[in-house]
Order: C-alpha cells, then sequence, then structure tokens
C-alpha cells in the first residue's frame, strides 16, 4: 500500500523504475497513479505521475523500499526563523492557499496551471513564482515550513 508523504527509494544496488528518491505527494481517485517529487535533486523540480504498481515497496520486484526518514534542508519549527523569514512565509502562505487547500490541483495538470495563473494575476507575480512555492510545498511533505 502507498500513502501520501511516504518516502521511497530504489533497494542498494538495484535498479528500480525511478530514479533517486521520492516523496508520494498524490493518489489518484482510483487509486492506481500517484504523483511523486524527487527528494535529492536540487534545485527542486515538479512532481511527476506514475502508475503506483511501478512504486509500490509491497512488490518485491520493483526493487523498492520505503524509508523511514530523509534529511531536507529546513528548519525544524517556525520559532527558529528570523522575524523576516516569518514574514515572508506567512505572505507565501497567504497567496498558496487556494493551492495547497485543494488537493485536485496535484493530480490535475490543467487545473494547476489555471490556478497558478490566477493566483499569479491576483497577486502580481510570476506563474512560475507560484509553481516554485508549490514544489517547495510539495518537496517538503506537505507542510507550511516548506512553503
Amino acid at each position: 500500500m502507498i500513502d501520501i508523504n511516504q518516502i521511497l527509494a530504489p533497494m542498494p544496488g538495484q535498479k528500480a523504475k525511478f530514479e533517486g528518491t521520492i516523496r508520494v505527494v498524490g493518489i489518484s481517485a482510483c487509486g492506481r497513479m500517484a504523483a511523486v517529487i524527487r527528494l535529492d535533486v536540487l534545485p527542486i523540480c515538479g512532481s511527476y505521475i506514475v502508475p503506483i504498481s511501478d512504486i509500490n515497496p509491497d512488490d518485491e520486484s520493483n526493487h523498492v523500499r520505503s524509508l523511514d526518514s530523509y534529511a531536507l534542508a529546513m528548519p525544524a519549527s517556525e520559532k527558529v526563523l528570523i522575524p523576516a523569514l516569518v514574514a515572508k512565509l506567512k505572505k507565501v502562505q497567504h497567496i498558496m492557499h487556494s493551492v495547497t487547500s485543494d488537493g485536485r490541483v496535484i493530480m490535475d495538470p490543467d487545473l494547476k496551471v489555471k490556478k497558478f495563473q490566477r493566483i499569479a494575476d491576483a497577486f502580481g507575480i510570476n506563474p512560475r513564482t507560484v509553481r516554485r512555492y508549490f514544489n517547495n510545498y510539495l518537496w517538503g511533505g506537505m507542510t507550511v515550513r516548506a512553503d
């Protein structure tokens, strides 16, 4: 079984159907597809869709293992941020609320593009900035600290 925020990696010395370490960030309504994002590549890239059957660690032929954790370069809490970063975090949270509160955006590329453009227009920012904020959010485990 695959869960949201599950972290997966190829078995040591084995080749899986994906590269690097990934986080599951979405599961389709039918339960056959998953959106994943690479954790071990910087700059952060967007999520992509894969068949769940290709990443299922319960299927030994996939050569995939589930990891309990993965160290990310991210503050442990808001309390450790300087005031300017707390202000920026609050601003990004405000900008991104309509996207981060709508789980459909992760699995629907057309909806994602439309929402990103609406947000960019509303806040006078570039849609690439919205996309970068969203990718950070997914990469960080869909927590506010990742924004």
